[in-house]
């Protein structure tokens, strides 16, 4: 495959656009990419240090790529669109997070804030041990301070295996309250190695359609989704654009229900700075990173070379599924 032509099925749009019907809804690629992921909600709302959000959980239609299309449940933010992953929540350390969660499904769920802590008891989402499960069409309230700079992760509590395969995960983000910095400890090298130059999610997971096919998905899309004529669709969120000399935080958590993704970058190196939200006293220089079901990292890139490079499962089998990404270095 030329590098025009893996471009030309990895460049583009995948921002979501919603229509209803079926009682579902149909979720296509549009305009945008993976960096979009990890924006602020527009409809958030900070008030005397709380910063308030309503997080509305359905049943949709999913498409993960072209017209491959997967019967999922999606986190919706602040009256969005759903998606899958679900929208990235933000905050500052010091803050007070407010998370009002409104149950669509026909079934019970909840919301575990994973690795937050401290957290009060009665809000970290464990069913009939925490609090009761939130009914269809019922909603819950969760309360609690924004734990240290770091990046977390909220998913469903509830029948665990088949709610968080089905899309229900998203990741929380604390930020400092300096920009671009990314240690909560210091580290014994050089204080610039805390900084970064841009950010990308890698929300790694596996979905199956309503027949039982399995897809591998980076950021809710598989990188071989096809269109009408065999084409390779348009992958925004699978293409992490930087430049040359750059610093680039990719913030990493594993979805999948049982599967390790052991992610592999071509032409960079990267380091291993955070693991569950906790940041590492010294980095670790790696190329190829195994993550484990639930296990998250955060890993700064070097942008060394420029060129197009594949980011990819070193499972292959999982790979030839559709896990693979490619970082541009302009």
């Amino acid at each position: 495959m030329s590098r025009r032509d893996l471009l030309k099925g990895a460049a583009g749009g995948a921002a979501l656009a919603a229509t209803r019907g079926g009682g579902s809804t149909l979720l296509k690629g549009a305009a945008g990419g993976a960096a979009g992921l990890l924006a602020s909600s527009a409809g958030e709302a900070l008030a005397q240090g709380v910063r308030s959000h309503t997080l509305t959980v359905s049943a949709v239609t999913w498409s993960v790529g072209g017209r491959i299309t997967v019967p999922a449940y999606a986190y919706s933010l602040d009256g969005g669109a759903p998606t899958v992953p679900g929208p990235t929540i933000r905050a500052t350390a010091g803050e007070t997070l407010q998370i009002t969660v409104v149950n669509r499904l026909a079934v019970p769920t909840t919301v575990h804030w994973h690795g937050v802590h401290p957290i009060p008891n009665d809000m970290d989402g464990v069913p009939a041990v925490t609090q009761p499960a939130i009914p269809p069409g019922g909603s819950f309230a969760y309360r609690f301070p924004a734990p240290p700079p770091g990046t977390y992760v909220y998913h469903s509590h509830v029948d665990v295996a088949v709610q968080v395969p089905k899309g229900l995960y998203g990741l929380l983000v604390v930020d400092d309250p300096r920009p671009g910095i990314r240690a909560a400890v210091p580290w014994r090298r050089d204080a610039g190695e805390r900084r970064y130059d841009r950010e990308y999610p890698l929300v790694l997971g596996d979905i199956q359609d309503a027949v039982g096919n399995a897809y591998h998905i980076i950021n809710g899309k598989t990188f071989y989704g096809l269109d009408a004529v065999g084409e390779p669709a348009n992958q925004g969120r699978l293409v992490f654009s930087m430049n040359r000399g750059e610093r680039v935080l990719f913030r990493a958590w594993n979805a999948s229900a049982a599967e390790t993704h052991p992610m592999h970058t071509h032409g960079m190196s990267f380091d291993v700075v955070a693991a569950d939200g906790m940041d590492l006293e010294i980095p670790i220089r790696r190329h190829n990173m195994g993550i484990d079901p639930g296990e998250g990292f955060d890993i700064i890139a070097h942008a060394d070379t420029p060129g197009v490079w594949v980011f990819h499962c070193h499972n292959l089998h999982h790979a030839v599924n559709g896990m693979i990404a490619v970082n541009v270095v302009s």
